[in-house]
């Protein structure tokens, strides 16, 4: 008898458990459901593969982080050596670099990339 009456006590305790899940969850739930509880799906905000926005975020190939650090280094930034290699002083290097050149916060070393090449090929 005192092994059922411990059965039903962590069932309770179990439901009770769910229940409260349930209903932590539920706001997050509602919102994922339409007007007729089907699951709606919603567009990715990733950028169409092939596009512009696509293409500025691919990562930097070893030979473009070894001009990236060839330009950051001729321009007076430490990079820490040019090897092709995004080590501790080429990201902060970059990271300099983003902020002195007043770019967006996120922007990607890409567009960095870019902007550097333009920039020292005008000089």
């Amino acid at each position: 008898m005192k092994i059922h009456l411990q059965g039903v006590a962590l069932l309770l305790t179990v439901m009770l458990v769910l229940l409260g899940m349930a209903k932590w969850a539920s706001p997050t739930i509602h919102e994922a459901l339409g007007p007729d509880g089907a699951i709606q799906a919603t567009s990715s905000p990733d950028p169409v593969p092939g596009s512009a926005d696509a293409l500025a975020e691919l990562p930097l190939t070893s030979d473009e982080i070894t001009t990236l650090q060839t330009i950051l280094d001729s321009i007076g930034y430490d990079v820490g050596g040019i090897d092709g290699i995004k080590g501790p002083k080429t990201k902060a290097a970059i990271a300099k670099a983003k902020a002195d050149l007043k770019l967006a916060e996120g922007t990607s070393d890409r567009k960095l990339f870019e902007r550097l090449v333009i920039l020292t090929a005008s000089n």
